[in-house]
């Protein structure tokens, strides 16, 4: 190893140049002495209390690269806690970065933070230390809330926070000095330009940083108790996501304050945002709760725990009758995705009374969905407290939905008999059959499924759409269709299948009309 070389190098060296690129990163860990190892570094929810813990470096050797990362303080010096995201990437260059926690925030120092660089390849080459977090920019983003859109707003340094080399940083002989402000928390003496720049690092060498979190020396303005500050590099950054001790949960009222909600469909339990309080650790949190069609609400889950929140998946539900019904998305992705502490998940629901314009992302987060009636609707979300769901309500002001049938379906009327044709979306798929299906009152079936109209009209059951959407004119329709969008309605192991709507009870069933399939 060449650390000693590597170390004059990094107090002489200035900034220069852009990253080197070369070959792909590889998939196995590399210790500082260039040993594989079988995974990656661990990360540690426990507070370290004391900077004097952290091991220091004399210039000669720096401290190597943890098994277990930090990613949690509390400071000493206010109600907060700390939290570090992302917490070790590879570089396209084959580079393993890593930050960890070496301190917290108390009387006599700042939070303190750790960065390396490792080398991961099997060859030395050169790294551009610049176009990393704290090796290169050294301020964050304007804070923004968990799982919000980050804010731009010039250079506004009173309410960023900033990274200042320690005395322990190999690379600068001068470190600024710092001082606590009235409101306890700790600035710097002085900002100077501390980016580093290109070396060359042998097989598993690394360079090193140590940094205080502080604030601008001018700064004047008080740093919000909740917020995330985001150190970016050229390719990837980390978010620093804090919030206050103890109440990182709901902090704002709700309009829904003291509502019982019902239960939900299956073995969902969701924690409402409306029955959070302070304590609650993740929420999903509307930004309203109530709002006119069409409109586009915006939800986030938000993971203020220690733990990662698994697994997130975003289900509409529409509250009828002191009972719940599920209204999109018809399928969930097969993927399951995790929700690391300190961060965040938007779900965007565009509502349309009619027929909703194309989704931007058809596998996004949320989605348009089109036929929707005033009323009460719950979003939940897959991530929750204790494993659980988190969930809001929004209430969706606007005219009651009603079914109509599809554009292109018409109807012939024959005394009390109603026939509707349509070319079904199907009709020249390779396997599918065409049948005639039924729809007829009959007596009450208090035992059978119960729909409502946003139910109805979405596309899964365009079937029961363009039955439902003609009964009001005879007491029977009769609709040339495909097995496939009849199956949706009966099952696909039945023809026949009873259910009610508004009132009443109505029998849907189908047989087939012809033998043949019909040819693609």
């Amino acid at each position: 190893m060449r650390r000693r070389a590597l170390l004059a190098a990094l107090a002489t060296t200035t900034v220069a140049g852009c990253a080197s690129t070369t070959d792909d990163a590889t998939t196995d860990a590399t210790t500082a002495d260039g040993t594989l190892t079988d995974g990656e570094p661990s990360v540690s929810g426990t507070t370290t209390d004391d900077p004097s813990e952290a091991t220091a470096t004399d210039g000669d050797a720096a401290p190597e690269p943890p098994g277990s990362l930090e990613a949690f303080v509390e400071l000493d010096v206010a109600p907060e806690t700390w939290c570090l995201s992302d917490h070790w990437t590879r570089t396209d260059d084959g580079g393993r970065f890593l930050v960890s926690f070496a301190g917290t925030g108390t009387a006599s120092s700042p939070a303190t933070l750790r960065v390396w660089l490792v080398n991961e390849r099997e060859y030395e080459q050169p790294f551009d230390l610049s176009a990393l977090p704290a090796f290169g920019r050294t301020e964050s983003d304007v804070p923004h809330a968990v799982g919000r859109p980050r804010e731009h707003l010039g250079s506004n340094w009173e309410r960023r926070r900033f990274l200042v080399p320690t005395p322990n940083h190999p690379a600068f002989g001068d470190p600024p000095a710092v001082e606590r402000a009235d409101d306890g928390r700790w600035t710097a003496t002085r900002m100077d330009d501390w980016r580093l720049g290109v070396r060359r690092l042998a097989p598993g060498e690394f360079a090193f940083g140590e940094y205080h979190v502080v604030g601008h020396p001018d700064r004047t303005a008080a740093f919000p108790r909740r917020g995330v500050y985001e150190f970016d590099g050229h390719e990837f950054g980390f978010g620093l996501a804090t919030w206050e001790t103890g109440r990182p949960g709901r902090i704002a009222a709700s309009k829904f304050e003291g509502r019982a909600v019902p239960s939900m469909p299956g073995d969902s339990a969701p924690t409402w945002y409306h029955e959070a309080d302070a304590t609650t650790p993740v929420v999903v949190e509307p930004d309203v709760e109530a709002a006119r069609l069409p409109v586009q609400v915006r939800f986030v889950a938000a993971n203020r725990s220690r733990e990662t929140a698994q697994c997130g998946h975003w289900n509409l539900f529409k509250l009828d009758g002191g009972e719940w019904f599920h209204v999109a998305p018809l399928y969930h992705t097969a993927d399951c995705r995790a929700l690391a502490p300190g961060t965040g998940k938007r779900y965007v629901l565009n509502a349309y009374h009619g027929e909703a314009l194309p989704d931007i992302e058809y596998y996004g987060p949320g989605g348009s969905v089109g036929w929707l009636g005033g009323g009460t609707y719950g979003v939940v979300a897959g991530y929750g407290p204790d494993g659980g769901d988190g969930a809001a309500l929004v209430e969706l002001a606007g005219p009651q939905r009603s079914v109509v049938p599809t554009d292109d379906a018409t109807a012939t009327v024959d005394g009390d008999v109603v026939t509707v044709r349509t070319e079904p979306p199907d009709a020249d798929f390779e396997g599918t059959e065409r049948v005639t299906a039924t729809l007829e009152r009959v007596d009450a079936a208090p035992e059978a499924t119960r729909y409502v109209p946003e139910q109805v009209m979405r596309r899964y059951y365009r079937a029961l759409r363009n039955t439902l959407g003609f009964v009001d004119d005879a007491d029977r329709v009769v609709l040339d269709t495909t097995d496939r969008w009849a199956e949706r309605v009966t099952g696909y192991e039945a023809t026949a299948a009873t259910f009610r709507f508004e009132g009443d009870a109505y029998e849907f069933a189908w047989e087939r009309t012809a033998s043949h399939l019909r040819a693609p």
